[in-house]
Formats: structure tokens, C-alpha cells, sequence
């Protein structure tokens, strides 16, 4: 990932101001937030560039309205311009933003309407469609299953031409890929053959540290029937377990 010297301002101001003061500049009743860093991605796959830019802005606005989302739940107590104290919420009244910026922040493709659970073929109907809720949309998101390093719809069943810096950059992200799809023991077991082949690979091994390598090895002996269990190690013709 890399970034350039230019970002995007998050602005912030209150509902009650009206609205003509507080379009003039001169009001100053907009107060900078936050400066959104717009990040360039290297993915190879374009469309993944896409997605991992709005997850980014995402994820900054998450951290940024974190105070003011826990006020809006639980309340804070604000002083109004006479001094007194006031128990007040902070809901999101509005958020102005173009077009794109808006179905970034909807997840929404551009011919799906952003406000309703409408597509492009139901625009103008006479039907009045249900409303688009952070619900609906958290709800559809986990509902995407994630495999490996890409969704297929039938799984993976093997990976052809794996060069060693393939293998290395699977060795790095492996455990953190699967720790939510696969059972406990097949978690354990490839984290404890990760440490194996990590702890190996030092370039002075004395006592304390060969002690460290048997005890991951033994670790993954002691759960890799969870492997077998889930039928991940098992050849692909004879469908006999490759117990080693």
C-alpha cells in the first residue's frame, strides 16, 4: 500500500444551525474532523484495489466516530452556550456526500439505489421497496463466504505452481485467514506447523531452542485429526487418508 500527499476532509457541524448560516464560509460552522488519507493500492487484481480503498475509509471513519457513536448510544453530558450542563445524544443526522462516495459508504454497486433494497430494473415501479438499514447491509456482508485467498464457490482443492515465495507469503497470513472458517483443532494444528517451520528456519539452533521446535512438532501431531477429521488431507483420486 502507498500513499500521496493529498487527503480527504471529514467535516462536522450540528443539525439545529440553520441552514443558510451555515452554508456561508464566513459562519465557520463546519469544524475539520479528520483528514481521510486516500490510499493507492497495489493489488493485482483492479477491482480489489476498489474494495480495499472504501474497507480503508471504512475502517477510518470507524475509528474517528468512535466517541461520537458511544454519545449517541449512552449520551455525554455537554455544556449548551449559557454555561449549563445538558445530558445530550449525538445521532448522525445527515451525511453529504457525491454519488460514488455514497454507494462506498452504502456498499452498493452504482445501479442499485442507495436508500432502498431497490435494483436498476426496479427504478420507477410503482412498488415502494423496503428501506436499505446498516442492518440489512452488515447482515449481507456476513453472509459472503471467504475461503483461502479468494471466494470459490466449490472451495480450493489444490494450488498449482506454488513457488517458495509463494509458500512463504502463505506462511504469513495462513493462521489469520482461517482462524474464523475452520474448526479449533485445524487452527491449532496449522499454527502449531507454522512455529515448526518458522523456529527451523533460525540460523543458530542450541538446546533451549531445539526443545522449543519439538514441542511445536509434538503440538501438531496432538491435533492434526482435525485435519483428517475434515477430510483436508486425503489424496484426491483414492481418497485415502495421508497419515504422516
Amino acid at each position: 500500500m502507498t500513499g500521496g500527499h493529498i487527503a480527504h476532509p471529514l467535516l462536522i457541524s450540528l443539525a439545529n444551525i440553520k441552514m443558510a448560516t451555515r452554508n456561508k464560509v464566513s459562519s465557520h460552522a463546519f469544524l475539520l474532523t479528520v483528514l481521510l488519507p486516500i490510499a493507492k493500492f497495489v493489488h493485482l487484481v483492479k477491482w480489489m484495489q476498489s474494495v480495499l480503498g472504501a474497507r480503508f475509509v471504512h475502517q477510518c471513519l470507524n475509528i474517528v466516530l468512535e466517541l461520537l457513536k458511544q454519545a449517541a448510544h449512552i449520551g455525554q453530558m455537554m455544556s449548551d452556550p449559557f454555561g449549563n450542563l445538558r445530558y445530550c445524544f449525538t445521532p448522525l443526522a445527515s451525511y453529504i456526500v457525491d454519488t460514488p462516495e455514497a454507494c462506498m459508504l452504502a456498499c452498493v454497486q452504482g445501479k442499485t439505489s442507495l436508500v432502498t433494497m431497490a435494483m436498476y430494473e426496479n427504478f420507477g415501479d410503482a412498488f415502494q421497496h423496503s428501506p436499505r438499514t446498516a442492518k440489512t447491509t452488515l447482515k449481507q456482508l456476513l453472509s459472503i463466504p471467504l475461503t483461502m485467498f479468494q471466494h470459490f464457490k466449490d472451495g480450493i482443492s489444490k494450488l498449482k505452481q506454488v513457488t517458495g515465495r509463494a509458500q512463504h507469503d502463505m506462511q504469513c497470513y495462513i493462521v489469520a485467514l482461517i482462524a474464523d472458517a475452520a474448526p479449533r483443532k485445524v487452527v491449532i494444528a496449522v499454527r502449531a506447523l507454522m512455529d515448526f517451520h518458522y523456529l527451523s528456519q533460525v540460523t543458530m539452533i542450541d538446546e533451549a531452542h531445539c526443545q522449543k521446535i519439538l514441542n511445536a512438532l509434538k503440538e501438531f501431531h496432538k491435533h492434526k485429526q482435525g485435519i483428517i477429521a475434515c477430510g483436508a488431507r486425503q489424496g484426491a483420486k483414492s481418497k485415502q487418508v495421508l497419515n504422516n
